[in-house]
């Protein structure tokens, strides 16, 4: 058109300007959970990289017989991994009481949020410890469990993640094969990581779409299935650590 509009007159120009239609209600909500779901990969995985550092020490204090003179000097096993629990969880709560004060200062409604938010780090910080402890017993050298572990922390905080949420999807719209769907959610739930990651992502899709009230956040779909998950693991992890103790204290 401009090569036309110049050969009828050399001076003249054609100039267009397009102004889009607004986003739909629909198109606005899969905006919205596209950035919901990459903000908790990222947060998922990023937190992934935390517990990986402290399985090192524990095997190198057990290789090094560090850990043997700590109990010939009269520290029982339990007061060992409480203790290390203790240090562990606080050094674990730093960057996530760091992540409540940035919500704090980007969202208005962070009161709630944070009092949620730190609930959810604790849990999530006492299972995903409990469970590097329970599996640093397979390893005797610390940087191949610190690798494994990463990698197997990152699975469970992204491929698993993206599997699960879509699967969710099937069992939400009542589709076929909901025993075994269950089952597979099941065993990702066991993932610490998974349980953390599926909780944010629960909790951001209710402040979107729902009320956000603290007796709604801790329902079973959305915060409260995870919690039960974190919770009830790291229970038994820490039981599972006291038998290994037993079995490996009476073979010596």
């Amino acid at each position: 058109y401009q090569a036309i509009l110049t050969r009828v007159c050399s001076e003249c120009t054609l100039s267009t300007q397009s102004y889009p239609f607004p986003l739909t209600a629909t198109e606005t909500q899969m905006v919205d959970v596209g950035v919901a779901l990459i903000m908790v990969m990222l947060i998922s995985m990023s937190y992934a990289f935390i517990p990986t550092s402290f399985v090192s020490l524990v095997v190198t204090e057990r290789e090094s017989r560090i850990k043997h003179q700590h109990i010939m000097a009269g520290l029982s096993t339990t007061h060992y991994w409480l203790a290390n629990l203790g240090f562990d969880l606080c050094v674990f709560m730093l960057p996530c009481v760091g992540g409540a004060l940035l919500t704090y200062l980007i969202l208005d409604d962070a009161v709630l949020l944070n009092a949620v938010a730190l609930l959810l780090f604790v849990a999530f910080g006492v299972a995903i410890i409990s469970l590097t402890y329970l599996l640093s017993f397979l390893f005797s050298n610390a940087q191949t469990a610190q690798a494994i572990l990463g990698r197997i922390y990152e699975l469970s905080a992204f491929l698993f993640l993206i599997i699960g949420l879509m699967l969710d999807q099937f069992v939400a719209n009542g589709d076929g094969g909901n025993f075994y769907i269950d089952a597979l959610l099941f065993g990702f739930r066991l993932f610490p990581n998974y349980a953390f990651g599926e909780a944010l992502f629960n909790v951001t899709m209710h402040r979107l779409f729902g009320e956000h009230s603290m007796q709604t956040l801790l329902q079973w779909n959305v915060l409260g299935r995870n919690m039960c998950f974190l919770c009830v693991g790291s229970v038994v992890h820490l039981l599972c650590i006291v038998c290994v103790e037993q079995i490996r204290f009476n073979a010596k």
